[in-house]
């Protein structure tokens, strides 16, 4: 197959993400988890690629898989560039649910390394106004994450986000 044929994936921005969990609902099969996202940022990989936003709020509704031991995520966030101009991000995603995530989580450690667990989000990003951020519209993004607790023991999901082209 010719190489040009495979995805190239172009390392562009990091994505931290503030938030807290709260047990909704708690079935056989599994527990709902309501995450309220209280803050954030991001900062550019690439000076050609720039894309350094405040998030302001938003809300991720996560799902835990007792059996498959699979935690989905499905976010929407409110953010914001430098310059004041709306910008929309959302994402779904998945983790398997490692000893190293539900540590995190339970606040009995606070990091994991990145490939402690398969942890993956599909971005959309959308910017209202005429921004320098505005080339994130049409552009197909991937993350690998991973959940840390900052030093005032704050929940914060980390992204590496990636361009496909």
């Amino acid at each position: 197959m010719p190489h040009h044929a495979y995805p190239i994936f172009k390392p562009v921005f990091r994505l931290f993400i503030n938030s807290n969990l709260e047990i909704v609902s708690q079935f056989e099969n599994g527990n709902r988890i309501h995450s309220i996202i209280t803050g954030g940022h991001s900062e550019s990989s690439d000076n050609h690629y720039p894309f350094n936003v405040k998030i302001n709020s938003g809300v991720n509704w996560l799902y835990l898989n007792k059996q498959s031991q699979i935690l989905t995520l499905d976010a929407s966030i409110r953010a914001e560039t430098h310059e004041g101009h709306g910008v929309y991000i959302r994402f779904k995603g998945q983790a398997k649910f490692t000893d190293s995530l539900k540590a995190v989580l339970d606040e009995t450690a606070n990091t994991m390394e990145y490939w402690d667990t398969e942890f993956f989000i599909k971005p959309v990003i959308e910017t209202d106004g005429s921004t320098r951020v505005n080339w994130v519209n049409d552009k197909l993004f991937v993350g690998r994450g991973r959940y840390v607790r900052d030093e005032a023991g704050q929940l914060v999901l980390e992204f590496f986000v990636s361009m496909c082209h």
